[in-house]
């Protein structure tokens, strides 16, 4: 079992959806909040489920991270690089996504490079969703195909059965946290809003990962605004992982309608 939630974790932290078009079935500025303040004698509280300690209530800390999220509009960026032991690159998967506070309006892309037979394979899916109906684009090998995403029936799929979650990767937050234990290393306040670095207490094996470190960003109000995760897995040969995502631009993120989207055949199947 912990070997499931370990690897299920990191791959969904990672935002590692499939690289195909069709979505996985279920994925600046902040306004300052007062710090909450412990009735109890014990360490400092920072953010909801962060104290002086770390993060010692994972569950509130994902909850207060989903619950600012969709309140409001915000822009999110994932890298997971994966290197052989030698340092030729495997694969790099950088993701780019805004989201909007009404439900399915979304702009994403998702940069892919894949070592396939010795070769770099570089592929590239761009989603979008106007609240309604959402759209994607794919390339690869220079050809670029557009289309309406629909389900097996031939209905148009509705934007929310994209990104779930609009990619607040809660649950995985969660259990990340869960699984690897953190100290707090300092704060620091910037335009106005008060931040808590968190990292591991010491690197963790969580088979079959190993070597396991997690480095944080919070914010007052229980944002994940930045976190680092690496790790090493053995597959054929030893690979080393590292994925950083991170939240920006909430409340000034806007959600603009690509010039693509006018190539897409709406009455194609």
């Amino acid at each position: 079992m912990l070997r499931a939630l370990a690897v299920a974790a990191l791959l969904v932290v990672a935002g590692c959806n499939a690289p195909t078009s069709d979505p996985a079935p279920d994925t600046a500025t902040m306004t300052p909040a007062s710090v909450p303040e412990s009735t109890a004698t014990g360490p400092e509280v920072f953010a909801p489920g962060v104290t002086g300690d770390g993060v010692t209530t994972p569950t509130r800390l994902a909850r207060a991270h989903a619950r600012t999220l969709e309140a409001t509009s915000y822009t999110v960026n994932q890298t997971l690089v994966q290197r052989f032991d030698n340092g030729t690159l495997r694969s790099r998967y950088v993701t780019h996504a805004r989201f909007a506070p009404e439900q399915g309006r979304f702009r994403a892309s998702l940069q892919q490079v894949d070592r396939e037979e010795g070769d770099r394979v570089r592929r590239r899916t761009r989603r979008f969703g106007d609240g309604e109906r959402a759209y994607v684009a794919n390339t690869e090998a220079n050809d670029t195909t557009y289309r309406l995403l629909r389900y097996p029936d031939g209905e148009p799929r509705p934007p929310n059965s994209v990104y779930v979650r609009n990619l607040t990767n809660s649950g995985a937050i969660e259990r990340l946290f869960t699984l690897v234990d953190t100290r707090t290393v300092g704060t620091f306040t910037e335009n106005g809003t008060r931040y808590v670095r968190v990292r591991s207490s010491e690197s963790a094996t969580l088979p079959p990962l190993q070597n396991v470190t997690l480095a944080a960003t919070i914010s007052e109000r229980g944002v994940v605004a930045q976190y680092r995760v690496e790790y090493d897995v053995v597959r054929t040969g030893r690979v080393e992982a590292t994925i950083v995502v991170s939240y920006t631009d909430l409340g000034t993120t806007t959600v603009d309608r690509p010039a693509w989207v006018d190539r897409v055949n709406e009455t194609a199947s």
